[in-house]
């Protein structure tokens, strides 16, 4: 960003262009020329740091060099703004409550389950059931059918 001001008094603002040539260790060049922002992001990727550090640690303004020694405060704001311990405490509160989650599920199913087991032992007992009934009507239908047989000897003979 420039900043100017006009012979009539009044202030221009210029955005500026960033220009940035990065060698690679295999001798290719990748040239980039964008606004700041996209600059920013490039440094970033190259150099495998997160924003805060390149602002705070890297490229800090010599005014603002010696923030380590400022209030104990200030420096902790730094540290969790370089760390990113905001992002941090979020995602584990995230994890915290997506476990929290997943256990109540487990539950569900594993209540799900024992109801199912109930259900498969009370198919089983209907099962042994029903064919000691039919056993039995078998057995019954033998009888029948002998007895059928007898009382038509017994007519006919």
């Amino acid at each position: 960003m420039q900043v100017s001001k006009q012979p009539d008094g009044k202030m221009q603002f210029k955005s500026l262009d960033v220009n940035i040539r990065k060698e690679e260790l295999n001798g290719q060049t990748n040239y980039i020329s964008a606004r700041c922002e996209d600059a920013d992001d490039f440094c970033c990727n190259s150099l495998g740091v997160s924003r805060s550090i390149l602002n705070h640690v890297l490229f800090c303004h010599q005014e603002n060099s010696y923030w380590p020694l400022d209030q104990p405060e200030k420096v902790e704001e730094q540290f969790d703004e370089i760390f990113e311990t905001v992002k941090y405490n979020k995602y584990i509160d995230f994890v915290r409550q997506d476990i929290k989650n997943k256990q109540l599920e487990l539950k569900v199913l594993e209540q799900k389950v024992e109801t199912k087991r109930i259900i498969n032992e009370e198919v089983e007992k209907c099962r042994a059931k029903f064919e000691a009934s039919k056993q039995s009507s078998m057995k019954y239908r033998t009888k029948y059918k002998k007895r059928a047989m007898r009382y038509n000897r017994l007519k006919t003979g």
